[in-house]
């Protein structure tokens, strides 16, 4: 029995591993986004008290402020986490596939239709996938972060109308909402951890949806190898029992 044959202890575990990232960063995400619009939603006006949240109640003009969601964010790692919780499921379910499955197509000798070939390719085009949208998002969401970090800051002074400022749920709840209000401030912190979370759970999927890729080109390259060289094998013996 050969390698691939055999349980694949390191692709698996990345599988695995890329599965529970996946699923918790849709979990957290969609809490996240939930929370948010329930405590605090998107384009609420709130009067503006400044950083000394002093209000005066008799002040003849009111200054108000809004803060709304760019939703990019949140999309992209919903999409992350929906492509790697697929890749990380068919990475597990193809855990035991046969060796000559990779190269061949044995649909009609398998014993379950997850150590077909078809199968095997599909597992592969969704860990491609999966890695491909982890780092276009991770590239994206730094971008986005680094921009709206220069527009959603707390202001200084507020014109006389169109103070909304359109922020990434990240900057809202850690830079914008502490100083807007001070209502369901746990709830806001809680929120503020959560996108962190998602932020910071990129590098390990980015990480695992690599070794999901690589893992499955190097048993493609070794199948390929072996089963070459085990068609040799079979046509010299075959030669030599013709011989005889």
């Amino acid at each position: 029995m050969s390698l691939l044959e055999t349980y694949h202890p390191l692709p698996l575990t990345i599988a695995v591993l890329l599965f529970v990232i996946s699923v918790s960063t849709l979990g957290i995400t969609s809490h996240t986004i939930w929370l948010l619009a329930q405590y605090f939603p998107a384009g609420a006006w709130y009067i503006w008290r400044e950083q000394s949240d002093v209000y005066e109640e008799q002040q003849t003009r009111q200054q108000w402020i809004a803060v709304d969601y760019n939703d990019t964010t949140d999309r992209l790692a919903l999409v992350r986490a929906v492509l790697g919780a697929a890749a990380g499921l068919l990475g597990i379910c193809v855990s035991r596939v046969r060796r000559r499955s990779v190269v061949e197509d044995e649909i009609k000798t398998s014993r379950s239709c997850f150590q077909s070939r078809a199968s095997y390719i599909i597992a592969v085009i969704f860990a491609i996938a999966s890695f491909t949208s982890t780092l276009t998002s991770a590239i994206w969401s730094t971008i986005l972060h680094h921009q709206s970090s220069e527009r959603c800051r707390v202001p200084t002074f507020l014109s006389e109308y169109n103070n909304k400022y359109t922020c990434t749920r990240e900057l809202a709840a850690c830079v914008m909402l502490p100083v807007i209000t001070k209502r369901d401030d746990s709830v806001r912190k809680q929120a503020c951890d959560e996108t962190k979370t998602v932020r910071w759970l990129l590098v390990p999927m980015l990480i695992l949806g690599l070794g999901l890729v690589v893992g499955y080109a190097v048993q493609i390259w070794f199948a390929r190898r072996r089963t070459a060289w085990e068609r040799r094998v079979e046509g010299r013996v075959y030669v030599l029992e013709k011989a005889e």
